[in-house]
């Protein structure tokens, strides 16, 4: 996993760029996190870039206890492949809980809502797995205001991380009115 936080130290950089045009000052940016690569690199890759960025993750398998201890551990990995000099404390780790439902590779009713209506929406389609969850999460999240996870919020970046092929086998839970 420590090599897969060079994709996401690499798209921190890239997002710091993409800001910088947009005059965009401060962000949150939010993601879904199980295999871990995702988050820790957008942490990472946000204190090396310099990117004046909250990362929040919302797990789609395990607890926050669990992604803290492991990207703590991918970070020293990490380290000690590349030889590199990096703060660890300096790191924010946030994963929201709440939203995994019933299992990883499980999604409630109300995450299918959700990704059907960003479809219709937007065009956007997530899947049920990994981006339909942390996407569900997110709005909820922003609907709670200043007591979610967003207070004062102004900028959110979501990546969404593909997972298409999550949505096949549970084609039978999305309906499309």
């Amino acid at each position: 996993v420590d090599i897969g936080l060079l994709g996401f130290i690499d798209v921190a950089d890239t997002l710091k760029q993409y800001l910088g045009e947009l005059a965009v000052i401060s962000a949150y940016i939010v993601c879904a996190t199980g295999s871990r690569g995702t988050q820790g690199g957008l942490l990472v890759g946000s204190k090396l870039c310099d990117l004046d960025a909250k990362c929040v993750a919302f797990n789609v398998s395990d607890d926050a206890a669990y992604f803290e201890r492991k990207i703590k551990d991918d970070v020293m990995l990490w380290k000690q492949r590349y030889g590199l000099d990096f703060d660890l404390s300096s790191i924010d780790i946030r994963t929201a809980e709440g939203y995994l439902g019933p299992g990883y590779g499980k999604a409630d009713p109300c995450v299918f809502d959700t990704i059907a209506e960003l479809a219709k929406a937007d065009g956007v389609f997530l899947d049920p797995v990994y981006t339909g969850k942390a996407f569900h999460g997110m709005v909820s999240e922003l609907n709670k205001g200043e007591d979610g996870q967003f207070p004062g919020v102004k900028n959110i970046v979501f990546v969404h991380t593909g997972g298409l092929f999550g949505v096949f086998p549970q084609r039978e839970s999305f309906t499309f009115d």
